[in-house]
């Protein structure tokens, strides 16, 4: 008879003082025993975790909760999915911008170059608007390939902001904020001020060089620094145009 099944026949003071040698059907075959109320350790190489659900047992790539219901299993590489989806964030946002920049810089991807954005920025209330377009385009074909490399990203972030709240003060909401216009520019921004907050992961250089800077401490402060820069461009702009259109002494 097992002493479980004698503890059944006996008092509950009795079984007490009886010792428990078939807590776990999986416990090897001659190990000692275990004194009522002696905590039960886990085996070699794994870590027991306290969760408001329950304990976990984590080791050997697997997690376990003890809690009932719960299905035992291994983990997903929740770590590498999130630099994964980073990164393609940023090859996003970096070519995004990289294609844009160049278009008004060298004219590539069918783009105008300079003089020809530059007549357009100049419709805007933008001059010198030659200035301004390579001003633009630097700054979104330079930030991009930052973004995309993982490098120096609230400053990366912090420029492209500038370039789109430009955009939108000028071309897109230049009377007041519309609905359903905006979009693209809109996430643009938001996209690449999410990674300054979350960090660029791995790859990047930032995280390779060990100087990568994030949180929402960062992510306000490129968010700040972009809407001065930009409403710093839109009136610097205007305010050469407003000289230019005064009438000069005969």
């Amino acid at each position: 008879m097992r002493e479980t099944d004698r503890c059944h026949n006996s008092s509950v003071a009795d079984c007490s003082a009886v010792p428990v040698t078939d807590l776990d059907n999986d416990q090897a075959t001659g190990s000692r025993s275990l004194q009522v109320g002696e905590p039960k350790l886990p085996p070699s190489g794994v870590r027991m975790e306290e969760h408001s659900t329950g304990v976990v047992a984590s080791g050997s790539g697997r997690r376990e909760r003890t809690a009932p219901g719960r299905v035992r299993g291994a983990t997903p590489p929740v770590d590498s999915l999130m630099d994964l989806g980073r990164l393609h964030l940023r090859l996003t946002i970096g070519t995004t911008f990289f294609v844009h920049g160049t278009q008004k810089l060298r004219g590539w991807f069918g783009g105008y170059g300079p003089d020809g954005t530059g007549q357009f920025f100049e419709s805007l209330g933008l001059r010198p608007g030659r200035d301004h377009a390579v001003a633009a385009g630097a700054t979104e074909a330079g930030c991009g390939v930052l973004i995309a490399l993982g490098l120096a990203t609230p400053a990366a972030a912090a420029g492209l902001t500038a370039v789109m709240v430009t955009a939108l003060r000028t071309a897109i909401w230049k009377d007041g904020i519309k609905p359903a216009t905006g979009e693209f520019e809109v996430l643009l921004a938001t996209a690449a001020l999410a990674l300054t907050e979350t960090g660029p992961g791995r790859p990047s250089l930032d995280s390779a060089l060990g100087i990568e800077r994030s949180g929402p401490g960062w992510a306000l402060a490129a968010l700040g620094a972009g809407v001065i820069g930009g409403v710093g461009t839109v009136a610097a702009g205007r305010m050469a145009a407003a000289r230019e259109a005064r009438p000069h002494p005969a």
